[in-house]
């Protein structure tokens, strides 16, 4: 099959969760034989191989109005549709819909909803009610168009139906278990950050992301200081892009910003901290640290549509017991990349094989919602 993968977002460099998901899927269509192509707001090369029929073509930013009308974007999938015989499109998230629906229709293709999370919900707490009700109707209407629509977790297609009453098809985030594993330590990031003889607690996440501002600020204001004061040689590590000014200026915090090799950074620490209280789908940073065998501690909402969780790689305490449980694992003096079980939980989501369990060509024959 020709697929083409749409995105409203720039999918390189691949350093956010909605990038690595629509990415790895892209790889992972490839290597079972069907011809990819991407259609992304970047403007960045990179080095991915859709194989030899591949093909990925960047658009320009429109802004909030692109989401609705975006001549670059159309003019990519015109080139696409009309070009190179494509028998499906996959659209991530709902705010390119009204676009994607038409040209469809006008091509006589099937579209499926890759739902990164059930926006309707994300969006009900952010506070603006109209934002939220624009977000609700496009991904109603996307559902109801669509042949068929993938969410990340089984919370997820609860939610699908609750909101529009449709079924829809597990398809989890995944791991690339051979690109994170474990390993030693990098000495040139143990001296350039100065962690000798130090306990790393280690937080990562893209912080223009409201859930994730949100968990950092819990973690440093109200577990940090308990911890520090048993562990004054304890030190915070948060990485991923646009850390927010507040973590600035305490020198038992880190704050990279977004790094190049997200593995290497992972391999420094004692322990990985979730401590997220809201937003959707499954978490990609947890996986990628259990496939580096690190104990994860996370909170419910942090580890949810995660399967496996056995207290032994990855922990998980309400947001009330964080820093106790924090404790006690910085008391056990816990190597970095030691812990055999959360490889096992991580091995469970190898992307190929979930990608795998898609019938794709079923999918693509199926009548609409």
């Amino acid at each position: 099959m020709n697929i083409l993968l749409t995105s409203p977002y720039q999918l390189w460099p691949d350093n956010c969760g909605c990038a690595r998901r629509t990415l790895n899927i892209a790889k992972a269509l490839t290597r079972l034989g069907h011809s990819v192509k991407l259609l992304s707001r970047t403007t960045v090369n990179s080095d991915m191989d859709l194989g030899p029929e591949g093909e990925w073509k960047y658009y320009s930013n429109w802004g909030a109005s692109g989401h609705f009308f975006n001549p670059s974007f159309l003019s990519g999938l015109d080139y696409f549709l009309h070009k190179k015989n494509i028998s499906m499109i996959v659209a991530s998230f709902p705010y390119q819909t009204m676009m994607v629906i038409r040209k469809a229709r006008e091509a006589g293709l099937p579209v499926v909803y890759d739902a990164h999370n059930v926006e309707a919900n994300r969006f009900k707490f952010t506070h603006n009610p109209f934002k939220a009700y624009l977000v609700q109707k496009t991904e109603a209407y996307l559902c109801k168009h669509a042949q068929a629509v993938l969410t990340v977790s089984s919370g997820d297609c609860d939610l699908m139906e609750f909101y529009y009453g449709v079924k829809s098809y597990l398809l989890p985030n995944g791991v690339n278990t051979r690109y994170f594993t474990p390993g030693e330590k990098d000495r040139t990031l143990v001296s350039l950050y100065q962690l000798e003889d130090r306990q790393v607690v280690l937080y990562f996440g893209n912080y223009d992301y409201k859930p994730n501002r949100e968990a950092l600020h819990f973690l440093i204001e109200r577990i940090w200081p308990t911890v520090k004061k048993r562990y004054p040689k304890a030190i915070l590590m948060t990485i991923g892009r646009n850390p927010p000014s507040w973590v600035n200026g305490n020198p038992d915090i880190i704050a990279t910003g977004a790094v190049d090799d997200i593995t290497s950074h992972l391999r420094l620490a004692n322990v990985v901290v979730i401590p997220l209280m809201k937003g959707g789908g499954t978490r990609l940073k947890i996986l990628e640290a259990l496939s580096c065998a690190q104990v994860v501690l996370s909170t419910p909402k942090g580890a949810s549509g995660i399967e496996g969780v056995d207290q032994k790689g990855l922990i998980v305490v309400p947001h009330e017991d964080f820093a106790e449980k924090l404790i006690d694992l910085l008391e056990q003096n816990i190597c970095p990349c030691s812990n055999e079980y959360s490889r096992q939980i991580a091995k469970k989501y190898e992307w190929q094989q979930l990608v795998g369990n898609i019938d794709w060509e079923s999918l693509s024959s199926m009548e609409s919602q």
